[in-house]
């Protein structure tokens, strides 16, 4: 995955500094090149689901749902104990 950087337009950066939004989108971009193949397809859903949260005001469902996942590995341990 290869940000074009100089395609990034007013309105995507939703009134955030410019320099924090492309100091971002360049350490995602770096890391996006060094990491495995299947690592870097999953870091692609992760933050286009992020993306499609945040378009929704909806991110703090992912709060819940790293709650809900923590609280069912919980539960799987005593089972398995």
């Amino acid at each position: 995955m290869v940000l074009d950087l100089q395609k990034v337009d007013d309105d995507s950066i939703c009134g955030y500094d410019t320099f924090v939004m492309t100091a971002i989108a360049k350490k995602l971009d770096s890391r996006m090149n060094r990491w495995a193949p299947e690592t870097a397809k999953k870091v692609e859903r992760l933050v286009a689901e992020i993306i499609e949260l945040a378009d929704h005001d909806a991110l703090d469902l992912v709060r819940s749902r790293e709650v809900e996942q923590e609280v069912l590995d919980i539960i799987d341990g005593r089972q398995a104990g």
